[in-house]
């Protein structure tokens, strides 16, 4: 069973897909990502679904502005509490980000400042069930211009979330519904303190 890869010397330059790359990898306990070139990668969905005895996970290098899918990305990685994310993650055709750290249990806190949504038309279950989530930071998201966002259950069950950060381009009207968004969200707090 696969428990460790460095993948720091891989030439990756013409790489278009890594879907499905540790899916249900259930073993796997530290990937080494160092500074590979993911350029011109358009798919990440499913790519660390079902890593349960993922601890740690730093892919703060990446850099695309092709991608267009990061669905499931981090789906079921239980284990999961310590999660660098990219900092310039500017693909302006990102369109599918649902699922992405649904029964994430032990991840308390993301920082997602440096994703481009402003494609993004799918959020459905995004944080579904991440149980020990308290703090979520959007403040760089700037929402689709041409609305029609689904953000359904995007935040559902986060029982213990008690701060998000957005900017002032966050326009609800962009959204499609937000049915359910933060439904049972019990300690989250208005901004006037209000729940």
């Amino acid at each position: 069973s696969l428990r460790s890869v460095d993948m720091s010397g891989f030439n990756t330059v013409n790489v278009n897909t890594m879907k499905q790359m540790f899916d249900y990898c259930r073993m796997l306990t530290n990937v080494n990502f160092g500074s590979i070139n993911v350029n011109r990668v358009t798919d990440m969905s499913y790519m660390f679904r079902g890593c349960t005895l993922l601890r740690t996970l730093d892919i703060s290098q990446f850099q695309s502005t092709a991608l267009k899918y990061m669905q499931y990305m981090f789906y079921n990685c239980q284990a999961l509490s310590s999660l660098k994310m990219p900092t310039n993650l500017q693909s302006t055709s990102l369109q599918n980000i649902s699922y992405m750290f649904r029964e994430c249990y032990a991840l308390s806190e993301i920082d997602l400042r440096g994703m481009k949504v402003n494609a993004v038309t799918d959020m459905t279950y995004m944080f579904y069930n991440a149980k020990a989530l308290t703090t979520v930071d959007l403040a760089g998201w700037t929402l689709n211009p041409a609305g029609n966002v689904d953000p359904y259950a995007m935040f559902d069950y986060c029982q213990v979330l008690t701060t998000v950060y957005v900017s002032q381009d966050w326009d609800y009207l962009k959204l499609k519904a937000s049915r359910y968004m933060f439904s049972n969200c019990r300690n989250l707090a208005g901004a006037n303190g209000t729940k």
